[in-house]
């Protein structure tokens, strides 16, 4: 096996590990919110949701571990690639995998972030100026919160602009520094990432 095929094994496990813990963690917040608040309530609704999300993940997960595997005939019934095509296409299935996370993860987030917004007056506008206004009007303002809802916001934005942010700013988040400017392209896009920003943006 190559060595990209044993990268590509050791972050795929690795991710499968986190976002498991992702998992569980959503739905325990889920359950937690449908004692307190209802299962109607849109925050045990979001926690259920993100859950799936995740549970969805885990799946694709293990089917691209499957496409790994060296006897797998899952592309072959479909394509005959030379080994660097096959390279090259399991490492754009990891890049769908984890573009369409990130932008789905973030839909959800920011239309439960609307609906509270919209009960306690925080009036639409980009999600940038939205969660400053949202955590404000909340009382619970303070930059670090504030970067941290929009560190993942930057990175689904860089999907569709040519893989640079659209604002520069900078975070601190674990003890490690994420520096987003918007003539650099992102370089935080990796699972292992992905997991600490949207695990942190949870909490």
């Amino acid at each position: 096996m190559s060595r990209m095929y044993v990268h590509l094994h050791d972050t795929t496990q690795r991710a499968r590990i986190d976002f498991n813990n992702l998992a569980s963690k959503s739905w325990e917040k889920a359950q937690e919110n449908g004692r307190f608040h209802g299962s109607d309530d849109i925050r045990c609704d979001f926690f259920v949701i993100f859950s799936q999300l995740n549970l969805w993940l885990l799946i694709q997960l293990d089917t691209f571990l499957e496409l790994l595997e060296s006897n797998s005939t899952k592309i072959s019934k479909y394509a005959s690639f030379t080994p660097n095509d096959r390279i090259q296409f399991l490492l754009q299935c990891d890049t769908l995998n984890r573009a369409s996370y990130c932008t789905n993860a973030m839909f959800y987030v920011e239309h439960f972030l609307n609906v509270i917004g919209s009960r306690i007056g925080v009036e639409k506008d980009g999600y940038y100026s939205y969660t400053k206004r949202f955590l404000s009007r909340l009382n619970i303002y303070d930059d670090n919160k504030f970067k941290t809802l929009n560190a993942p916001a930057q990175i689904r934005n860089s999907l569709h602009n040519n893989g640079c942010p659209d604002r520069d700013f900078e975070v601190t988040i674990r003890g490690r520094l994420y520096k987003f400017a918007k003539t650099k392209p992102i370089i935080y896009i990796d699972w292992g990432n992905l997991y600490i920003l949207f695990d942190e943006l949870l909490n």
